[in-house]
């Protein structure tokens, strides 16, 4: 049974609202994750450059930009290490095969030179078991490039020029073609919503 946000999704696809399955260099936009929210406001309409292949193999390439309202602090202490999300590619099981790129707050400590910074990581889902590590950590204002791919054989994810992957079989099938999607999206959380409005900006956006 297809989810909520899926069933709007493919509802948009077959209404051709959604790009082509690929994307061109230069596309951009400016998330806004609203305070008490988990999605960025244009989060339904997220999806898209839709493909669908018996042999995967795609990826979201960009640039990034963390604005200084970027910093947070959870509620819960224990939270604050949680991942959010940025861009991805998913197919319509995004808990069962799905990459993204994580980010999350690393608040400053006396001592620490590599706090203060936002950690981003690998974030994914390979025939649904969850799978996150750190890759780097970059400071807010600071443009960084990110690859995320998806294929037959496995994850990755590099920022700029560091890269983790995971090379494993997703299971898709040599015979029913498979799905898959760019999200052109922002998420917070983790257990908590956003505590106060989170700017993302994101540049020469290239889907393939």
């Amino acid at each position: 049974m297809l989810r909520p946000f899926t069933r709007v999704w493919l509802a948009l696809a077959l209404l051709g609202l959604l790009l082509p399955a690929t994307s061109r260099a230069g596309d951009s936009t400016t998330f806004l994750i609203k305070k008490g929210n988990h999605y960025d406001t244009n989060y339904l309409v997220g999806l898209r450059a839709l493909q669908v292949k018996t042999r995967v193999d795609r990826t979201v390439s960009f640039r990034g930009y963390f604005y200084d309202n970027a910093a947070y602090t959870t509620s819960n202490p224990q939270n604050q290490s949680d991942w959010n999300k940025l861009m991805g590619i998913t197919t319509n099981l995004i808990h069962k095969n799905s990459i993204r790129l994580g980010w999350s707050w690393r608040p400053p400590r006396a001592g620490d030179p590599n706090s203060g910074k936002m950690a981003l990581g690998f974030y994914g889902y390979i025939r649904g078991q969850r799978i996150s590590q750190e890759i780097t950590r970059v400071p807010l204002r600071t443009w960084f490039d990110c690859v995320l791919r998806m294929h037959n054989g496995g994850l990755s994810v590099k920022v700029n020029g560091i890269e983790v992957k995971r090379d494993q079989s997703l299971g898709f099938s040599s015979v029913i073609p498979t799905m898959t999607w760019m999200l052109q999206t922002a998420y917070f959380g983790g257990d908590e919503t956003a505590p106060h409005d989170i700017n993302i900006r994101v540049e020469g956006i290239v889907a393939r």
